[in-house]
Formats: structure tokens, sequence, C-alpha cells
């Protein structure tokens, strides 16, 4: 075993998964450290937010295994999955807040679902959790009132809300401006420090991923295309993750779609 998989939260062995008649994944292979941020990164349409939702149960596998805290999820009873997911964070790619709640409502929602802590409580924990990540006094103010930027930081202070000792995030840095990318950068690399979190960061964005993981899985064509700490996938010399870093119209992935013969058959009896 690697010095990577020594202390792994998460194991990932042989996963396949298929959507419709479509292949997501066909053999993927990867663990998540305790207290690390592992990056997981690939073009658009490779599964990652798929492979988010199959640790967190939410879709059980065609085959193979994902064992969280040397449990398989698939296997787990609804109880068991409930409890599990008390220990994980999410910020979805969107900020996904409830428009028709304040901010304080939304930190407070994950709160007053898996606790039991009196309202005086929940006021400190929310006030503390945005604290954290430069918020405190936005409570009164609704989703709509708020900056992307800001949204994206509510989203953060709701998914660390419970104390996780996991947090995904689904492509925090999409759509951001450079200034908000980088505040983002720096909240998730010291929440993971100060918290002691396992943390898997899913994203497209190369150099903000690429600066705060400490080891990374590059995924295409539904299995693991590289791995490796970000000083040594930089240095990599597979077509895939060369062309993937460096943003190449040239490489192993094609610029153009490539339809199947049964496809282009039935554009031509078609007339278009």
């Amino acid at each position: 075993m690697s010095e990577h998989q020594r202390n792994p939260l998460i194991v990932v062995e042989d996963l396949h998964y298929d959507r419709a008649d479509r292949s997501i994944f066909g053999g993927v292979n990867l663990s998540v450290e305790r207290g690390k941020i592992t990056g997981i990164m690939g073009p658009s349409g490779t599964g990652k937010t798929t492979l988010l939702k199959l640790i967190g149960g939410q879709l059980i596998p065609e085959s193979g295994s994902i064992k969280y805290d040397g449990e398989t999820v698939h296997q787990m009873s609804r109880s068991d999955l409930f409890a599990m997911r008390s220990k994980m964070g999410m910020l979805f790619q969107s900020g996904a807040l409830f428009s028709d709640m304040s901010v304080f409502e939304n930190v407070a929602f994950p709160i007053r679902a898996h606790t039991d802590l009196s309202e005086a409580e929940i006021q400190a924990k929310v006030s503390q959790k945005l604290d954290a990540v430069g918020l405190d006094g936005t409570q009164l103010l609704f989703p709509a009132e708020l900056s992307g930027g800001m949204s994206r930081r509510v989203a953060l202070a709701r998914a660390t809300a419970l104390d996780p000792e996991l947090i995904m995030y689904d492509e925090p840095f999409a759509g951001q401006d450079p200034i908000v990318m980088g505040v983002l950068v720096r909240l998730i690399k010291q929440l993971t420090q100060s918290l002691n979190l396992t943390t898997i960061v899913v994203s497209h964005d190369v150099d903000e991923t690429l600066s705060i993981a400490d080891y990374v899985y590059v995924l295409a064509d539904g299995v693991v295309m590289g791995e490796g700490k970000p000083e040594a996938l930089r240095q990599s010399d597979e077509p895939f993750v060369r062309q993937f870093l460096d943003g190449s119209v040239e490489g192993p992935v094609a610029f153009k779609y490539r339809a199947k013969q049964d496809q282009v058959s039935e554009v031509a009896e078609s007339g278009i």
C-alpha cells in the first residue's frame, strides 16, 4: 500500500456505473486520505459530480465498491446512511441556497435536521460558521440580496455547520471572478486545516485545484487517467493529463464530435 493510501477515509475499488446505455465509470480506483485535500479533476461530462453522489449513497454502482470509514456505502441501511451523511458537508456547484430562507435559516437548516440543540446554541453556531467565512452580520439577508461570491461563502458556512469530518466541493470556483476564487481557495485550505477536515474538491479549474490539493486524480473515459501529488502531475508526460493541464486542443480528446456510424446513417436518411 502506498503512503497516500495508509489512512484513507474513503476507498473506491473497481467502480462501475452506467446511466441508461452509457458507461460513466468503467473501473475507477481511488482513495481519499483523512485530513487531506483530494482533488478530482477532468473535463466536463466525465462523471465528477456523479462520483460525489455515489460516495454519498444517492446512487448505487453497477459493481465495485465505495467504502466510507470501512463500511460499504451502498450496503448501508437508511438509518446508517442518514448517520453517515450527518458527517458530510456538501458545497453544491450552484450553492443551492434556499431562496425563501434567510442566511441564518439556510445555515441553521442542517443543524435543526440533525441535532437537538437549543435555539440559543443554534444562533451561536450559525454566527460562528458565518464568521469563519467572513460573513457574520448577514444573518437577516436573503440569497437574492447576496453577490455570487457571498452566496458561495454562505453555502460553505452551511456545509460546515455540523462540523463534518468530510466536506465535498462540487466545482467551487465555477463562475467566480479571480478575487472570489482566491478567497475560496484560501477558505478551503484554512477550513481543512483548522477543522481537521477531509476534503474532496471536484473541479476542472487546474491552477486553483493544484494550488491547494495534497493529491489529485484526473478522470476521463470512465477511468483514472493520471494521479499523484500536484508537482508530480505537472511533470506528467501522459498524453491526456498533459492535454488537460495545458488546455491544449491537440491531444487524445478530439475537438470534433465523432458520431457513431448508425447516427451518421440516421442523419443521412432524415435528409438533415
